[in-house]
């Protein structure tokens, strides 16, 4: 289930958001290198499992469409890999403020840490 079509199924509040914090961690340290380099983070490509454990799916992003979730980073080449995952969580963390059935249900301590 996308994070998209779970914050319309379902309350998401802030238990889960850090459950989804720390299950993106692992999956965005996992990520193969050619996935982490094209891989977009947004609420339709960020999906979890039954059993907790996210996974990015790999489609075809518009970034146009969706230019809110790049990091400004992404437009220069990445000197590393942790400097790619860096931007990730940028994506992740905008993927998680632009859900606003999310953000309503956070505690301004987590909504800092997302900014």
């Amino acid at each position: 289930m996308s994070l998209a079509q779970a914050t319309l199924a379902q309350a998401v509040g802030e238990r889960e958001v850090w459950a989804i914090l720390a299950q993106s961690a692992q999956a965005i340290a996992a990520l193969p290198d050619e996935l982490l380099t094209r891989a977009l983070i947004t609420p339709y490509t960020l999906n979890w499992a039954r059993d907790g454990r996210v996974t990015f799916r790999d489609t075809q992003i518009n970034q146009t469409d969706h230019a809110q979730f790049i990091a400004p980073e992404r437009n220069r080449p990445a000197n590393s890999r942790a400097d790619m995952e860096l931007m990730h969580v940028y994506s992740l963390g905008q993927s998680l403020l632009g859900s606003r059935e999310i953000v309503a249900k956070l505690s301004p301590a987590l909504q800092s840490l997302l900014q």
